[in-house]
């Protein structure tokens, strides 16, 4: 015993040992100053077992599990398992959905024969209110992904629906999305988005996990992507060019849940992003601007004018603001709390409301004018029906 105390001593003294403990307080410091570096190596380490994993024939029913309990964590590891399915080759998301199906579908009903005809013909649906249940009020028939939490799915579980649908984009180089398909006559684009949404860039934020910086990025082009998002032809438009011709990839609902979801987690966003709002009528470094009718048009202008550091007033005829959003388009397709939401963003902003204002009656484009608005944009929409003059 005193042998082996003695060959131990000697080692602790020895210039290899002395060499590791240099090693070692290095180790020590980088973790301090550098923990992300630590976290990466192991991430690197998780990713190649992970790859390995999808190399295989088929994905395990055990792998399968884990993986979508560590999609469900809504950590930083998985963002980067979201990352890595939404770049990995399309027959490995294939064989992802096959497996989700596989092992998940009585967890959750909605994967039953997800992969048949994947991605191009087959997705999961927006949540629709069976027609036993609608047919007893004039609530919102199609309530989007974040109506399945009213079936018991949490938040998480309802965002792992949203990016499935996100993952079957094909992440297309022309973008006929948002820039349209040319026409032979060479005319204006067919299709496409009308306000310039970057949709691809938009699928892929979502496609890697960062919902929240998509959702800053469709802000940047369109103030109402909760009112657009669900009241938009986009049968005719984006997605009526969408290259998944049998079953477009639902970009509406897309651009309608990223609203609706930073409502559910920050219900005072926007009173918050108010507050630190100042009028530009306060300021008065640019000179006003009137804006003619509160329908989509209007709001929108008045929206990105404000914010753009305008003075803006809306003259509206009637005696509630919304036009064709608040009398043409029933609350169970679009609620009226949405077109409010929209107003009271642009009030916090600076912007004012003038109603029961007829511009031509209370008051001419010229005497507008004259009152000292530099600008008047006039959005007076379709006001007059039109009757479809059937018999009976």
């Amino acid at each position: 015993m005193e042998d082996v105390n003695r060959e131990l001593e000697q080692l602790e003294h020895s210039d290899a040992v002395a060499l590791f403990q240099k090693q070692i307080a290095l180790l020590q410091k980088r973790l301090v100053s550098d923990p992300g570096f630590f976290q990466q190596v192991f991430i690197d380490e998780g990713i190649g077992a992970i790859a390995w994993e999808f190399q295989q024939e088929e994905l395990g029913a055990g792998f399968t599990k884990t993986f979508w309990n560590l999609l469900l964590r809504g950590d930083d590891m998985s963002t980067v398992l979201l990352r890595f399915v939404w770049n990995i080759p399309l027959k490995f998301k294939r064989k992802f959905i096959r497996a989700i199906e596989r092992h998940l579908a009585d967890r959750y009903p909605m994967f039953k024969g997800l992969s048949e005809g994947w991605p191009g013909a087959n997705n999961i649906p927006p949540y629709i209110r069976p027609p036993e249940e609608r047919s007893q009020d004039f609530d919102l028939v199609n309530q989007g992904y974040l109506g399945y939490m009213g079936l018991g799915y949490s938040f998480r579980e309802v965002e792992m629906f949203v990016w499935l649908e996100v993952l079957r984009d094909k992440q297309c180089d022309d973008r006929p999305c948002e820039l349209g398909l040319p026409r032979m006559d060479g005319g204006e684009n067919e299709g496409g988005c009308p306000v310039k949404i970057h949709i691809p860039e938009l699928l892929h934020l979502m496609g890697e996990g960062k919902f929240r910086q998509a959702f800053q990025l469709i802000k940047e082009s369109n103030p109402l992507p909760n009112v657009t998002g669900r009241v938009c032809p986009q049968e005719i438009q984006c997605q009526g060019v969408c290259t998944h011709n049998e079953r477009p990839i639902e970009i509406g609902q897309l651009e309608w849940y990223l609203p609706e979801s930073e409502r559910l987690l920050n219900p005072y966003a926007l009173f918050d992003q108010g507050k630190a709002a100042i009028s530009p009528w306060a300021v008065a470094d640019k000179p006003p601007i009137a804006v003619v009718g509160s329908g989509p048009a209007g709001l929108i202008n008045a929206y990105l004018l404000t914010k753009a550091g305008f003075p803006v007033t809306v003259f509206e005829a009637f005696h509630t603001l919304g036009g064709v959003l608040r009398y043409g388009i029933p609350e169970f397709r679009l609620p009226n709390t949405l077109i409010d939401d929209v107003v009271q963003k642009i009030r916090l902003m600076g912007g004012q409301f003038v109603t029961n204002f007829l511009v031509g009656k209370t008051a001419t484009l010229a005497e507008i004018k004259r009152a000292g608005f530099w600008k008047i944009f006039v959005g007076t929409g379709a006001g007059l029906p039109r009757f479809m003059n059937i018999p009976g």
